[in-house]
């Protein structure tokens, strides 16, 4: 079994993955995607979102 810390990571993992350009930047879609982990991310952690959104709208 996986620890709450190693799933956090591997959603860090993910998160990263559709953070670089030609994945986040592709379409709305892509770019919603990396903005959801990183809210998902920054709610477990206790801090802000800082997502992509070209708006800054969540």
């Amino acid at each position: 079994m996986t620890t709450l810390v190693e799933r956090i990571d591997g959603i860090k993992n993910l998160r990263d993955i559709h953070g670089q350009d030609v994945n986040w930047d592709h379409s709305d879609y892509m770019m919603g995607i990396y903005d959801g982990l990183e809210i998902a991310i920054a709610a477990m952690e206790g801090r802000e979102p800082v997502t992509k959104n070209k708006e800054g709208e969540i």
